[in-house]
This record gives structure tokens, C-alpha cells and sequence, in this order.
């Protein structure tokens, strides 16, 4: 079956990354001259070009927010949407960058309409970057962290890792 091809101009990005945004922009190959030890050598190089296109991540300050921040991002399971990105630079940058991690964890993905993301990103709620905030939670009164990215003891009479306390000694 065919993919069928839209005429919309703009797409809506979704990022999962955990940070307040992420600049893309798009790269183009260049052959510069290289001096090395037995004379110049021509070489390839990417070298980044043209405009920036911001996108919103999902982490946003607590308590006072410094001034000249962006207002919080528009979430949707957990991603956090950029609208009106360009679909012609959405595409091209895409094809520049579609084997990086976070492009083929699907991190970061876009489609025209936000039902279709959000049908694409509800697969995905449970998925981590692996750079949120390190997970705690309360076990006997004991705010302890739970993360599964945390180092664990091999010796089973060694307790689990608590975190320090906020009193002032």
C-alpha cells in the first residue's frame, strides 16, 4: 500500500528528552583541505547551516522560574509537542539524523495531526531517555531511590541505597 503524501506544510514534533529544548538544525557536506604530516589531504565534513528550529523538551524548572523562560510545554503522554515545525526541514533533518538514539527509541518523532502522535506516543508512555530525574520513593519512611539505572550490591545482607538527609547537621 502506498504511503499516501500530505500537503501540510507544518508538522508537530514530539520530544521525550528530558531538557527544556533542543536546538536542530539542519548539516551539509562540505570536502575542506586537511594539512596532516605528508602534506594536505582532501577530507569530508559536516558542517551545520541555515536555521535553527527549537524544540520543546520536558523538563521545566521548579519553584521560581528565571526570567525569559518559555512557558511550560504543552504535554501529551509524557512528550512534549513543538507545533508548526517545518516539514520540509522536519524531513530533511530527520534523514540526516535517523540512525540517533533518540530518533530510533522514537524520543523524538512528528506527524501532522496530534491525534496521530498521541496514538504513537501512548506505545510509548513507559519508555525513559535515560536522563529524567533519579526516581525515589518512601519504603518504611525511608525516602530511598529506586532507580533501576542506580549501581545495586551483589551482597544481599547490604541494604539499598537511601538518600541523603535534607536536615542541616
Amino acid at each position: 500500500m502506498a504511503e499516501q503524501k500530505s500537503t501540510s506544510a507544518y508538522v508537530t514534533v514530539a520530544c521525550k528528552i528530558g531538557v527544556p529544548w533542543l536546538d536542530l538544525q539542519l548539516c551539509e557536506e562540505r570536502e575542506i583541505s586537511e594539512n596532516t604530516q605528508t602534506g594536505p589531504r582532501q577530507i569530508k565534513q559536516w558542517v551545520k547551516t541555515g536555521k535553527i528550529v527549537r524544540l520543546r523538551g520536558t523538563s521545566y524548572p521548579r519553584g521560581q522560574t528565571p526570567d525569559g523562560f518559555p512557558d511550560r510545554p504543552e504535554m501529551l503522554n509524557g512528550y512534549a509537542l513543538t507545533r508548526n515545525v517545518p516539514r520540509e526541514f522536519w524531513e530533511r533533518w530527520l534523514a540526516q539524523n535517523a540512525r540517533a538514539p533518540y530518533v530510533e527509541s522514537r524520543m523524538i518523532f512528528a506527524h501532522e495531526a496530534v491525534a496521530d502522535i498521541k496514538a504513537q506516543s501512548s506505545d510509548h508512555v513507559k519508555d525513559l531517555s535515560g536522563i529524567e530525574p533519579i526516581a525515589r520513593e518512601k519504603i518504611d519512611g525511608t525516602d530511598t531511590i529506586v532507580d533501576s539505572r542506580m549501581a545495586r550490591s551483589t551482597n544481599q545482607h547490604v541494604a539499598g541505597v537511601q538518600a541523603a538527609s535534607r536536615s542541616a547537621a
